[in-house]
């Protein structure tokens, strides 16, 4: 089944999504542990996982105040997710 979506004016109004879906409710490293590393240590685990079970991730990219929005949508999409409907998708490799 394919994910739908309907349109006024260009805009995207409404969608539903079917198959194997995955949403990323939230990444967070300590203050005292940033800079290791360590997020980008988890979203590859939580990207190979998703490729071993061919899921498609999704997540809604809400900077906490320390990351502007742009760096925190650069960050996501070295690992291969792209803006889509407003919110953040990775399809399995």
């Amino acid at each position: 089944m394919q994910n739908r979506y309907s349109e006024d004016g260009g805009y995207i109004v409404g969608y539903f999504l079917s198959g194997r879906t995955y949403w990323i409710a939230d990444l967070w490293v300590h203050p005292t542990h940033r800079r290791r590393h360590i997020a980008t240590r988890l979203m590859s685990a939580v990207c190979k996982h998703a490729d071993e079970e061919r899921v498609v991730l999704r997540l809604d990219p809400v900077p906490d105040g320390t990351i502007a929005y742009c760096d925190l949508c650069d960050f996501y999409a070295s690992f291969g997710f792209y803006l889509y409907a407003g919110i953040m998708e990775r399809k399995p490799k």
